[in-house]
């Protein structure tokens, strides 16, 4: 139930690079910061993507930075994956179309954010739960005269993808996203993204050269008067319909006065519907053949592997934990210092093992899940450069 499988597309329309490209010949590719660019080798093999949010806003590379540097990989989703598990990993990867593999490597094509929000209108009882789950937030806003470094700053600082432009008596007059602000830093010096078509040139010789310039020009050059919008209040549904027919990642939603009161991006639905998903089933294995465990210290240890198995299954699914009690003990038979061992299977394939000691089981316990989630994140870090 859920499955993604009747949203998989095919892949053709999605934009490629090559590891030795440069950043700067190939973002102006996508339309939007979470589209991502798919990179292939020499060999036609699947090497990673290039997400615009992450290396324009997290990591900030410069123009001439290789493809091969910046890439991260993404999850190993199949078209089994449920709905709520792909949105959670839009999420953690700031990437709205991801590739689903067939077996190991071999891509069968691709899922989208927009098509799993589209589903919503045709789902009831899930539509039902989302609207019961998502928040309607108050959007940043700022003038026209706000400058570009001032509008990258702050959306940076606050983690958002948009800036709501009002006037100076708070009415809506646009919208500034992160897509607009990669066309400040990247577009050629005889084109910018005006919503008003002032007609104004931007003049630039290279990225690197005029960066501290554009920081210094307004937003007025590159923000988007055709703003999407709906009456506070509305049902989800309509706000789905509104974005669905548009083709727009946001729907501001204003007063009667046309005041910007609230906002619903692709984002927050996202975030919606993996607060739906129920816990998953991840078959945890304790191992306790010397009987080490003590009133109350099975039930901690649990609460613990079972917290760290389903945060961790959200970035990369988790197969199944193995937790095995051993202990040092003195002389006269006591325990001086409990050792377990923690194993955890993927579904990737890969496997993960660490020792710990401690005096305390469930210190010891809290080790463990530790120092797997370090090893999860430095292999992960090392794909990704």
């Amino acid at each position: 139930m859920n499955e993604i499988q009747p949203f998989i597309t095919s892949i053709d329309s999605i934009p490629t690079a090559h590891p030795s490209d440069h950043l700067g010949s190939i973002l102006d590719h996508v339309s939007s910061s979470t589209d991502p660019i798919f990179i292939f080798n020499d060999k036609n093999e699947f090497c990673g993507v290039i997400s615009p949010s992450y290396v324009l806003f997290k990591r900030r590379f410069p123009a001439g930075t290789k493809v091969q540097t910046a890439m991260i990989m993404t999850p190993h989703i199949t078209k089994n994956s449920r709905i709520y598990e792909v949105a959670s990993h839009m999420l953690a990867t700031q990437v709205y179309t991801l590739p689903v593999f067939e077996g190991i490597d071999i891509i069968e094509g691709v899922v989208r954010g927009k098509d799993l929000i589209q589903s919503l209108l045709k789902n009831p009882d899930l539509l039902a739960q989302v609207s019961a789950m998502i928040e309607i937030t108050k959007p940043l806003t700022a003038t026209m005269h706000m400058s570009v470094g001032e509008a990258y700053s702050t959306i940076k600082k606050e983690k958002s993808s948009r800036i709501v432009v009002v006037s100076k008596s708070g009415i809506l007059e646009g919208i500034i996203t992160r897509r607009d602000l990669q066309s400040a830093f990247l577009a050629p010096a005889d084109r910018h993204r005006s919503g008003k078509n002032k007609g104004t040139a931007v003049r630039s010789t290279n990225f690197e050269e005029e960066e501290l310039k554009r920081f210094d020009f307004p937003i007025s050059e590159f923000y988007n008067t055709d703003v999407k919008t709906v009456e506070k209040g509305a049902k989800l549904k309509e706000i789905i319909a509104c974005m669905v027919e548009h083709k727009v990642n946001s729907i501001v939603l204003v007063d009667r006065i046309n005041k910007p009161v609230g906002i619903v991006s692709v984002r927050s639905i996202l975030t919606a519907l993996t607060k739906v998903s129920p816990a998953p089933q991840i078959p945890i294995e304790l191992s306790d053949k010397n009987k080490l465990f003590i009133d109350g210290e099975r039930e901690k240890v649990m609460e613990i592997l079972s917290k760290f198995a389903i945060k961790e299954s959200k970035r990369v699914p988790i197969k199944g934990l193995e937790y095995i009690i051993e202990a040092a003990k003195n002389p006269k038979g006591k325990v001086i210092a409990y050792e377990p061992s923690l194993f955890v299977q993927f579904t990737n394939g890969e496997k993960y093992g660490t020792k710990v000691s401690n005096k305390n089981l469930y210190a010891a316990t809290k080790e463990a899940v530790k120092k797997i989630a370090a090893q999860e994140e430095a292999v992960k870090s090392r794909h990704e450069h």
